[in-house]
């Protein structure tokens, strides 16, 4: 538990580090200043939602509505406001008028009862803090987001107990435990990602989202995948894919991994049949909100296909597949460009091109570099050894020499970075 003056104390050192003034806080969260510069004083308790958006504005994940903890719901007085207006659709019409508050539930700041509405309160807040980890898990170190995404998600689960209707937000706990399993394992953390995956399932069956049950599944071959066993990633992708209650887009992953299996197995005609399936229901698929993080890519039927060609070793084709997919991904997506980047360095390498290999691979490592991803920097180990065959070309020697020194971190010894 944590005293309101604790958490006054701590917003307010978040506050500063961001650069902003109570009032530019208070704009975006949007409170009045006078009610912020209470909670900072610990003179007024904070409820959920201020917590929430707070972390979000001030990209804290989840750290202050962690640290709100159980602090006693009855403490927190509402502030007054002129306007109060109930969430639309929510109340019968036998309901108190407009303007009042049903007995025993008092509004909060934000004008919301706490009932439903302020479920779906709490679930916007909490959606946008879910999708800014979720763009954050692009561009910074795994390790580092990782533990963002775990504070957001500790900061979820107490809820759903804790206020009416909580239920509504398990669903976004799973995503968010399904998205520190997917951190965990570009991390280089297989135990973890594992146990995340596993709670992401349990979060979403309690909830009812049998779609992110199904997603895990598909998480589940692709672990196998990358681990080189085709087979058993074959197999539980075609589980995936006939799970009840599993999305056309959930449906697509598990044949995009089908796909990529099938190659591993040298199988060219029925990856190229999976392939074409995944594409016809990414396009009929709906997006919904929650679905808008970091699987939102809309060049990855080309990046696989382009991936699942070099497996075939067809090179050159897969060299420009991959090329166009690759310069089509927005520039913040760094995890994407630097693990289809160093992939696309390969298929070149593998084309003899050794040109675009050096300057594609080049890429790719500045990627890697900004955000430690152990996928692509595995990538980028195996280019190393194509490059090493062309120790004469004086690009690709300096190249593999700059992998190397990134993937030992600069040790004389050679050992690998921790």
């Amino acid at each position: 538990m944590s005293s309101p003056a604790s958490f006054g104390t701590r917003l307010r050192e978040l506050r500063k580090r961001k650069g902003m003034t109570q009032g530019d806080l208070a704009k975006e969260i949007p409170c009045s200043a006078s009610h912020l510069s209470r909670v900072e004083k610990g003179e007024r308790p904070p409820n959920d939602a201020f917590a929430l958006a707070c972390d979000r504005v001030l990209g804290a994940g989840g750290e202050l509505a962690a640290l709100l903890g159980d602090v006693d719901v009855a403490m927190r007085a509402p502030e007054p406001r002129s306007d109060p207006a109930p969430p639309p659709d929510r109340r019968p019409s036998a309901g108190p008028a407009e303007g009042e508050t049903e007995p025993g539930r008092p509004r909060d700041h934000y004008g919301v009862g706490a009932g439903d509405g302020h479920v779906e309160d709490l679930y916007r807040v909490m959606l946008s803090l879910y999708q800014q980890l979720c763009s954050d898990g692009q561009q910074r170190p795994a390790s580092d987001v990782l533990s963002e995404v775990l504070r957001h998600t500790r900061a979820i689960v107490p809820l759903v107990k804790k206020i009416p209707g909580g239920v509504r937000l398990l669903p976004l706990a799973a995503r968010s435990a399904e998205l520190a399993g997917w951190l965990a394992q570009d991390a280089g953390d297989w135990h973890e990602a594992i146990r995340q995956t596993n709670s992401a399932a349990e979060l979403g069956r309690d909830g009812g989202d049998l779609d992110i049950v199904a997603y895990t599944v598909v998480r589940r071959a692709e672990m196998h995948m990358y681990a080189g066993r085709a087979v058993k990633a074959l197999s539980l992708s075609r589980l995936a894919e006939s799970q009840t209650g599993a999305r056309a887009s959930t449906r697509a992953a598990a044949r995009r991994c089908a796909a990529q299996a099938y190659a591993m197995l040298g199988d060219r005609p029925q990856c190229e049949e999976e392939l074409a399936e995944a594409a016809k229901l990414r396009r009929t698929g709906e997006t919904r909100a929650e679905d808008r993080g970091r699987a939102e890519v809309h060049q990855i039927d080309d990046l696989i296909r382009g991936w699942c060609y070099y497996r075939l070793g067809l090179f050159g084709a897969a060299a420009e597949i991959l090329r166009e997919a690759v310069a089509a991904l927005p520039e913040r997506s760094l995890r994407s460009r630097g693990l289809f980047g160093a992939r696309q360095a390969r298929a070149y390498a593998e084309a003899k091109d050794l040109e675009r290999a050096c300057e594609t691979g080049a890429r790719a490592l500045a990627c890697a570099q900004e955000t430690r991803s152990v996928a692509a920097l595995r990538q980028l180990q195996h280019l190393c050894a194509l490059l090493g065959r062309h120790s004469s070309y004086a690009p690709a020697e300096s190249l593999r020499t700059a992998i190397v020194h990134e993937l030992t971190g600069g040790d004389s010894t050679g050992e690998p970075r921790p």
